[in-house]
């Protein structure tokens, strides 16, 4: 009975870190295709002179993926032809995952 209730403390201590260290390796995951979006981004600026935005980006980054799990929805927000907005937002099945 002793070691049951010992198991049982160790994996109510040891619980919490995890789930912590699962939401840091999944914000990093949506940290990595931020930063693609971003240098796709600044490469079509380069030729083009203005940033893509709406579907056209989220089917460029969706192609740069390929073959990755991808557990985010990006947009890019194009306001002018010099600013842009990247954002990750989870899948509903990831949000229930969480």
């Amino acid at each position: 009975m002793i070691v049951v209730a010992i198991i049982g403390l160790l994996a109510a201590i040891a619980l919490p870190s995890y789930q912590k260290f699962q939401c840091r390796a999944k914000q990093s995951e949506a940290k990595a295709g931020l930063k693609i979006l971003l240098v796709a981004e600044d490469s079509y600026r380069a030729v083009n002179d203005t940033y893509i935005g709406g579907t056209q980006a989220a089917d460029i980054l969706d192609r740069l993926l390929l073959g990755q799990k991808q557990r985010y929805d990006y947009t890019v927000i194009v306001p002018d032809a010099a600013h842009f907005t990247g954002q990750a937002t989870p899948f509903n099945a990831f949000r229930a995952e969480l």
